[in-house]
């Protein structure tokens, strides 16, 4: 990587990349906020807060973060139970009697934060008035018959989390969740008017004006799927809903309100690094290092019975960065939310990042930006490879040829080859990573299989050029697969022989991220035109291709973080892992 870069070149280097997103219109206004060992080292600004108004972002303007705030909340929850005022398994129904029927008796405080305690949707005709009001939504829950017996799956409640947490604390502890916020983390930091779940409304000048995004408005989920039911279209989260006044001044604890200083200020002193504040905890921080390691652990890794995809989630937070930055499992822990705005932490490598932005799309293109940017400069245990990214991200932009971690290939180590005994014949011996490559690198024709918001796969042919250690491939920006990936950027893409008995196909998983760099886009319609002898011409423009006599197009590079190779004739099962240096 080289000489690592200094916190006055981490500064400019943010700066410059968030003035240009706002310069080429894909950005309104955003802030960006990295403490490291409780200093804040990046502090940085751009655009505007109201595009109507020309007021400019400040680093006090207030954002409205979406689901980001859930971090904020499951901290507090954490830094009570270290304060003995809660306890992880606080039975539900000991403190909120209503809430133990149809079943719902056994749930606790950690299924709360496990997402598992069964109750992921409000009912479906739920208006925004019944949403700002705590009461209500709370007896309709403590009334709800659970999807599953608590604590058996794992499904993200996106609208429920806040009320369910809120109440349950609010039952134990005499006080509301925003009351501890105040009480026990932002005043002991000094950022009591930085981190909001309802705003006062003395603050609602600094609130930024959230904006729709141009062009078509992604596909809901489908009429009734869990996905549907879990998030009514009545609350469904947008600019508009976002700009409500009832909305930002509620304790609604599923969604919040802060800068992005304060965000970071939050998730530093998580970590211990709190600058001589006086929020204390065992380790000089809101939480022991016990409990810090228990809260960024990873507690589940499978299917999500609610947005209907695989995911794996910590104690009360996301594990995954949002430039698919990979780390130490249980290192990186925080919440991205659907408007783009991200929040987390980072333990191996002390840093603390908050990204807030109101342009209200679910693209994670700035903070995925960013986030490689500060992995650069401070690097984790393990991003010298990129991971799964977050599952609710669009297509970030991808890092300068510059600056982009090593991966497989030509610019990283092998990767760990395995054979898996199990799905192949006696004495077979795993196909070689060279082989494999040689595939990737020839390979005609590739499927890619993406997923649409109500989880119904997509599947459709592509050409894919090898480069780099990553597949890359290019889409209109109104074809379907751009379209699912602006909800799910998980993908397959499989190549190979296609026949029974002989050959071998490949099926390459990762994370598809947009490419943006003038560089690197420059080598691959290079690497386009003498693949397929001058077939696929692109000339390079606004951020991705533009095909003569067609329109433009987004491209995008698949980082594996697995390969599988299934030999025939001979029948093997192939696993390729990535590694890091």
């Amino acid at each position: 990587m080289g000489e690592r870069m200094s916190a006055d070149d981490l500064q400019t280097r943010v700066q410059t990349a968030i003035d240009r997103m706002v310069r080429d219109g894909t950005e309104v206004g955003l802030q960006v906020a990295v403490v490291r060992h409780g200093h804040l080292v990046v502090d940085a600004v751009a655009g505007l807060r109201d595009a109507e108004s020309r007021l400019p972002v400040l680093p006090d303007t207030l954002f409205y973060v979406a689901s980001a705030a859930k971090g904020v909340a499951a901290a507090t929850a954490h830094v009570l139970v270290e304060r003995g005022v809660l306890t992880d398994d606080l039975r539900i129904a000991d403190v909120w009697p209503e809430f133990g029927v149809h079943g719902k008796q056994d749930a606790t405080l950690r299924h709360v934060l496990l997402h598992t305690v069964g109750v992921p949707a409000p009912p479906y005709d739920t208006t925004v008035e019944e949403l700002c009001d705590w009461d209500h939504m709370c007896a309709a829950l403590a009334d709800a018959r659970p999807w599953w017996v608590p604590g058996t799956r794992f499904g993200y409640h996106a609208q429920t989390f806040g009320f369910l947490l809120g109440e349950t604390v609010r039952r134990a502890s005499g006080r509301p969740l925003s009351w501890w916020l105040r009480e026990a983390v932002t005043t002991p930091l000094g950022i009591e008017d930085d981190v909001r779940f309802g705003v006062r409304a003395d603050l609602l000048g600094r609130v930024a004006h959230q904006h729709r995004p141009p062009g078509p408005t992604p596909e809901p989920p489908k009429a009734g799927s869990p996905a549907d039911r879990a998030v009514p279209p009545g609350i469904r989260p947008d600019a508009g809903l976002a700009n409500r006044r009832d909305v930002l001044t509620a304790d609604i604890i599923s969604s919040g309100t802060m800068t992005a200083r304060g965000a970071a200020r939050v998730y530093a002193a998580l970590l211990g690094d709190v600058a001589g504040r006086a929020a204390t905890g065992a380790a000089g921080g809101l939480v022991s290092p016990a409990r810090l390691a228990a809260m960024a652990a990873l507690t589940h890794d499978g299917q999500d019975e609610v947005m209907g995809m695989p995911t794996t989630w910590a104690f009360g937070f996301s594990p995954y960065r949002p430039g698919g930055v990979a780390s130490r499992p249980g290192s990186t822990f925080g919440m991205i939310g659907s408007n783009g705005s991200a929040a987390y932490a980072d333990i191996d490598s002390g840093v603390a990042v908050a990204v807030t932005r109101n342009r209200f799309s679910q693209d994670l293109s700035a903070a995925a930006e960013i986030d490689r940017i500060v992995a650069d400069a401070f690097p984790s245990s393990a991003n010298s490879r990129t991971s799964a990214g977050p599952r609710t991200s669009a297509s970030p932009h991808a890092p300068t040829t510059d600056h982009r971690p090593p991966t497989m290939g030509a610019t990283m180590d092998d990767p760990v080859t395995e054979l898996d005994e199990r799905f192949s014949d006696p004495g077979a011996q795993p196909t070689t990573w060279a082989a494999t490559l040689e595939i990737l690198e020839t390979a005609q024709l590739s499927w890619i299989s993406t997923v649409r918001a109500d989880g119904r796969p997509h599947v459709t042919p592509l050409v894919a050029v090898w480069l780099d250690g990553a597949l890359h491939f290019s889409t209109g920006p109104s074809e379907q697969k751009a379209v699912n990936l602006a909800t799910n950027p998980n993908v397959v893409l499989a190549t190979g022989s296609a026949s029974w008995d002989q050959g071998t196909d490949v099926m390459v998983e990762g994370e598809a991220v947009r490419v943006t760099d003038r560089e690197l886009l420059t080598r691959l319609a290079d690497a386009w035109r003498a693949r397929w002898d001058g077939g696929w011409r692109f000339d390079v423009a606004d951020d991705g291709f533009h095909h003569e006599g067609g329109g433009p197009a987004f491209v995008f590079a698949v980082r594996p973080t697995k390969i599988l190779a299934f030999g025939k004739g001979t029948f093997t099962h192939t696993r390729h892992l990535p590694q890091a240096r």
